[in-house]
């Protein structure tokens, strides 16, 4: 019978002689010519073997006699996309699921396809349809939490942190050890002004990344901006412990410390060891003392990068340009 022999030619396949099992179901077509599962499974049998032109050209003939079968469609898809035919690839695992919506090798196959365009928004979509379909750890898991953190970043980056923060915290939930989707989940949810909904994320990253000094840092920002500027001002601290040459969180601990009220001989001292860090630029050559105009000089290590620095700009455009020469040193 044409269904024992397809049966037997399919364990040949299954065990990995090709060649015999190619043979077989040749001899199932030549007893049957009309059974498009024999024409399938030697399409299957071109991509195990790295021809897809001829993979494709077996399952179209089977479509053409099945033309709604999900699988046929299916691997038709792999035979295109392994041919660089995104466009025919996408259609056959379209239709695909359009028959079979509960197949998780074509919504797999789709959301890797999608991927590789860059199109990470529909990934995201397809690889939670096959993440819901897997029986067991889904193995997609690693492509999928990195779709994730990309199109969380890429709405990051055009003034959108909540709907980031919702992508960073599935990419964390689909991949908890990485510490990358923690740090983004922590910043992005700061920026949406919940700084203390920030916290949790924080904890987890630095218990992936415990000398992590930019997370004290980003940690301290988000204190800050919630009204706790002591919490603040330890997790500054720390971050200065592990990178003694980072400005920017010596800038912001000095700043923080001035809003804190603290006393003024711990201001001074946080001012001395500021100042101790950082190495000045020469000053320019002296000027002669016959000019009508007075000289001023300002000595900042960070007025270019702080936001101090943008409040002066336009002072000292509008209002001391006229009137006096400024040298800035920074």
């Amino acid at each position: 019978m044409s269904a024992d022999a397809l049966a037997r030619a399919v364990a040949l396949h299954q065990a990995g002689q090709l060649d015999a099992a190619e043979a077989a179901y040749r001899a199932v077509l030549a007893a049957d010519p009309r059974e498009a599962h024999a024409m399938h499974y030697l399409g299957l049998v071109e991509l195990q073997r790295e021809r897809p032109e001829l993979a494709a050209a077996w399952i179209e003939q089977a479509l053409a006699l099945r033309p709604r079968e999900p699988a046929f469609l299916c691997n038709l898809g792999q035979a295109r996309r392994r041919l660089g035919q995104l466009d025919a690839a996408e259609t056959a695992y379209r239709g695909a699921v359009k028959r079979a919506p509960k197949m998780f090798q074509a919504w797999h196959n789709l959301a890797a396809l999608y991927e590789a365009r860059g199109d990470d928004a529909a990934a995201i979509e397809c690889f939670s349809r096959a993440r819901a379909l897997c029986d067991g750890p889904y193995p997609g898991d690693d492509d999928f939490a990195a779709a994730c953190r990309r199109h969380g970043h890429r709405l990051l980056a055009q003034g959108q942190p909540a709907p980031a923060a919702a992508l960073f915290a599935q990419a964390c939930e689909i991949a908890p050890a990485d510490a990358d989707g923690w740090r983004a989940l922590a910043s992005s949810t700061t920026l949406a002004g919940r700084p203390l909904a920030a916290m949790a994320a924080f904890e987890r990253a630095l218990a992936l990344c415990p000398d992590d000094a930019r997370l004290y840092n980003n940690r301290a920002n988000a204190w800050r901006d919630a009204g706790h500027p002591g919490r603040a001002m330890a997790d500054y601290a720390r971050a200065v412990e592990l990178d003694p040459a980072d400005r920017d969180t010596r800038s912001n601990l000095l700043f923080t410390a001035l809003s804190a009220a603290p006393d003024v001989a711990t201001l001074a001292a946080l001012q001395r060891e500021h100042g101790a860090a950082l190495t000045l630029p020469a000053g320019p050559p002296a000027v002669g003392s016959g000019e009508a105009r007075p000289r001023i000089g300002i000595v900042s290590a960070d007025l270019r990068a702080h936001p101090v620095g943008w409040f002066m700009l336009g002072w000292f455009e509008h209002r001391v340009r006229a009137a006096a020469h400024v040298t800035v040193y920074h």
